[in-house]
């Protein structure tokens, strides 16, 4: 059955798998990508022998595999996913599935969005996809077992990787001290009237607004 997590998984596959895919004329350029990083800390036994095995065979691409990465990219990515999220979700899978070696923040800055607007607009995306499978009753197809025990693995920030995005720390601030202006009552009384003026200048103004508003 369906779920983000497995959904997830698909599109991490389907990053990978294209990464993986010949370019006509250019057989081995699979070796132009980046080697990968990922951080494997809290990792188990399991899912460290799972990687392993994806990244020795990271040059042969099987028909199941072929089959399952064009249902994501012709069937899901060019009809379910709404357009102006498309370079979002792909750029995500990239990343998730360690194509992209930066941090999902640099890649965000790359291409102009806010991080947090795009990890929301993802969640959102994520729940889209949920209900759009079920409606169109899509039959599971889970990803290959390496990636959905890769997808339940806790999440660890590389600190190396990230260093160079760590916040710069600037000095604070130092503004002049707040002093009190009106100190007389003639200073308030000038002060009242001019609140005054500006309030009924506003109102005036408005009054006038609605009605060319109501006339139009």
């Amino acid at each position: 059955m369906w779920s983000i997590e497995s959904i997830q998984a698909r599109w991490r596959e389907a990053a990978d798998v294209e990464r993986r895919l010949q370019v006509k004329g250019i057989p081995t350029s699979g070796n132009a990508w980046p080697v990968y990083t990922w951080d494997r800390t809290q990792w188990d036994d399991t899912a460290h022998s799972d990687l392993d095995e994806m990244w020795r065979n990271r040059r042969v691409t099987r028909s199941d595999e072929l089959s399952r990465w064009g249902e994501c990219y012709f069937e899901w990515h060019m009809k379910l996913v709404p357009l102006d999220r498309r370079e979002l979700i792909w750029a995500w899978a990239r990343w998730a599935a360690d194509v992209d070696p930066r941090p999902f923040s640099k890649i965000c800055d790359h291409n102009g969005w806010a991080r947090a607007t795009a990890y929301a607009r993802l969640e959102r995306l994520w729940d889209h996809l949920l209900f759009n499978f079920g409606n169109a009753f899509i039959p599971f197809r889970p990803a290959a077992d390496r990636w959905a025990r890769l997808a339940s693995q806790p999440i660890v920030i590389n600190e190396a990787r990230v260093a160079d995005c760590a916040p710069v720390k600037h000095a604070a601030f130092i503004s002049e001290k707040s002093t009190d202006t009106l100190k007389t009552p003639d200073a308030i009384a000038a002060f009242v009237a001019h609140l005054e003026d500006v309030n009924e200048h506003r109102r005036r103004a408005l009054v006038k607004r609605l009605g060319r508003d109501m006339a139009a």
